[in-house]
């Protein structure tokens, strides 16, 4: 039984739905029928022709709301209106077609409107209104020919009424949609509605109403004036309503009016003639009382619209950290926000009228500069300060205004003046870092070249008696001078710019001339230099004395660390690639203790050492020199004592990469 229930319940909520459309439809189809019912007076018979139909603006109502899928339960109201009002057929028949047209024509122009036109229901705007009332009586228009060609055709209207029927069919079903298919659209929110009504009190609404029975009594019953000549008189209550409640107004208006009319028609006795004559007078009624009514509701709008940006506008002004002046073209000030008042020094009061020169006398200048420009604000008491000023004018209206920002920067450039003199004295400290580094560094490279002077000197004096020996030795004491002098000059020139000066060189020679210093050193400890150079004739493209204090550096250090130990194997290789993509690469390696752990991680920071009488720049300077070549110097694992590795750029790959740059 439970799964009977639960298998049947999602079928609930859709047969609820069905049924609730089916008494929409119902609903609807009584409200068409008791509308026709109502307003069938003044008939051309048996046909539905008369001069109020309300039902045209039901149906057309429901097709703009509902969609254009809702012309069934159109032409199903029609028929039923035909069979139950006008005693027509219920069996179908060639006397439906008048209600298959009708259904056409409704359906026509909603698609028109919506489809075409893109009509919004509410209608907001004018154009809204337009298209209702253009649309409408073109098609009604259209419609009316249609309808009476069929029942012209059937032989059920003669050809002297053909044109009194199109009249008719027209008038009727024209005003049945301007005074019911508007009110019907608004009330779809019927809320809004009622709120727009009653926005100005109950009391006021009443007083129109009575005001537009007052006009009727005064057109109908008064029978010695002439009612024609008085429904000018009806404009008079429609204003009203027009002017407090706008489109909402207009529709209700409107529609009201026309009831009364019909009712006061109804009991006066007027003879069809005489109420087609009527009718005209409220198309025009009608009409103007939409036009009018939109166009209040769209200043209404507007005005409502303008006044909050005008709000926000203000708070914005008002809460600007920046002075926001607005200066008329005699150049005196109209407006001034709360903060010009505190930039500046005096009321918002005092600053209205002043001249705008005496707080900004270059104010003229940056409006034609266009642009935003430092200037001196003024204050009150005659001190100046700095600012930014920017001026833009407006571009419509008449005398044109210019609007001025004012950024007091006092505060911004007393930061700039610490922040300039703090870069000062971190600039003057850099340099003072820099030069006591390239102290250091001076100091590390020339103790070699002098070390080797001194020991020539030295060796000079002892084989002063020896003139080939002494000339030999004071050839190399002039070669490590001027090595010293290079070095210094070089080094000099590295920190201060960065700068190179490259040289082309073989491969060959500059390890040679790098070891040639070195040899004898080596030798005194029982250290053997070998070198493995492949490709010895390559041509580099690097700054020797760099390249030569580098394998300097490096084998210097390789010596050091190898003479105080007892090892068996004592020796230093230098290994030169085979060019490989442009490169030359050369290994440094040692069979000495190898790096300490301790260091290892930080073995190529400046002052990193575990030389008693070590300061710590060698490999530094070393790694900047190489990575100046565009390549790295690293210390590579080793099984025995210690290796190190970089490249050198060849000649050849350096030009040729100038040359497509």
């Amino acid at each position: 039984m439970q799964r009977h229930m639960e298998a049947a319940s999602p079928a609930f909520p859709s047969l609820v739905s069905r049924a609730r459309d089916l008494g929409i439809a119902a609903l609807l189809i009584g409200a068409y029928v008791a509308l026709d019912w109502a307003t069938y007076v003044y008939p051309i018979r048996p046909l539905a022709i008369t001069l109020w139909n309300p039902p045209a603006g039901l149906a057309l109502a429901l097709l703009l709301v509902r969609g254009l899928g809702a012309w069934p339960l159109i032409a199903i109201a029609a028929v039923v209106a035909d069979v139950l009002v006008r005693g027509m057929s219920a069996v179908p028949s060639g006397e439906w077609m008048g209600a298959l047209v009708m259904t056409a024509g409704y359906v026509a122009m909603a698609a028109v409107l919506v489809r075409r036109l893109g009509f919004r229901l509410r209608l907001p705007h004018l154009q809204d209104v337009a298209m209702l009332i253009v649309v409408t009586a073109i098609a009604t228009l259209v419609m009316a020919a249609a309808y009476t060609s069929v029942y012209r055709i059937a032989g059920i209207v003669q050809p002297e009424d053909f044109e009194r029927a199109v009249m008719r069919f027209w008038i009727g079903h024209l005003i049945g949609i301007l005074t019911t298919t508007p009110l019907l659209l608004l009330l779809t929110d019927w809320r809004a509605l009622v709120e727009r009504l009653t926005r100005r009190g109950w009391t006021e609404l009443i007083a129109q109403f009575c005001a537009m029975i007052l006009a009727l009594w005064i057109i109908f019953g008064l029978k010695w004036a002439n009612e024609y000549r008085l429904f000018y008189l009806l404009f008079l209550p429609l204003i009203w309503i027009v002017a407090q409640h706008g489109i909402v107004g207009a529709a209700v208006g409107v529609a009201a009016i026309q009831l009364w009319l019909m009712i006061a028609v109804e009991i006066s006795g007027y003879r069809s003639a005489a109420v087609l004559e009527f009718q005209f007078l409220m198309l025009a009624l009608a009409v103007a009382g939409l036009f009018h009514g939109i166009l209040v509701s769209e200043r209404r709008s507007t005005r409502e619209a303008l006044d909050r940006s005008e709000s926000r506008l203000r708070a914005i002004v008002s809460t600007a950290p920046d002075s926001i002046v607005t200066v008329g073209a005699d150049g005196a000030i109209v407006s001034a926000n709360p903060a010009a008042a505190r930039i500046f020094g005096r009321s918002a009061d005092a600053l209205i009228g002043a001249p705008v020169r005496e707080m900004l006398p270059e104010f003229e200048h940056v409006t034609r500069m266009g642009k935003v420009c430092e200037v001196e604000g003024v204050r009150a008491d005659g001190s100046r300060f700095p600012a930014e000023l920017a001026v833009a004018s407006t571009t419509s209206g008449k005398p044109h205004l210019r609007i001025a920002i004012v950024r007091d920067v006092t505060q911004r450039k007393e930061i700039e003046n610490v922040l300039a003199a703090q870069q000062a004295a971190l600039n003057r400290s850099a340099r003072l870092a820099a030069a006591g580094e390239m102290a250091a560094a001076l100091a590390h490279e020339l103790n070699q070249p002098l070390s080797a002077i001194r020991t020539y000197a030295r060796a000079s004096q002892m084989l002063v008696r020896e003139p080939g020996r002494a000339d030999e030795l004071m050839q190399k004491i002039e070669r490590e001078a001027a090595r010293a002098g290079e070095v210094v000059q070089r080094l000099r020139n590295f920190f201060r710019s960065g700068a190179s000066q490259l040289e082309r060189i073989r491969v060959k020679q500059l390890i040679e001339d790098a070891l040639a210093p070195l040899r004898e050193d080596a030798g005194r400890h029982g250290i053997t230099l070998d070198t493995d150079i492949a490709g010895g004739d390559t041509e580099l493209l690097v700054d020797r004395i760099q390249i030569e204090t580098v394998l300097h550096t490096l084998v210097a250090n390789a010596i050091e660390a190898i003479a105080p130990t007892a090892a068996a194997e004592r020796f230093i290789r230098i290994v030169a690639d085979r060019p490989e993509g442009g490169w030359v690469g050369i290994c440094v390696t040692d069979s000495g203790p190898g790096i300490s752990p301790d260091i290892i991680d930080r073995l190529f920071e400046p002052f990193a050492t575990t030389k008693p009488t070590g300061i710590g720049l060698g490999l530094a300077i070393s790694r900047s020199m190489i990575e100046a070549h565009g390549a790295q110097l690293k210390a590579e694992p080793s099984a025995q004592g210690s290796r190190f590795r970089f490249a050198l750029p060849t000649a050849a790959m350096k030009e040729s990469s100038n040359g497509h740059a």
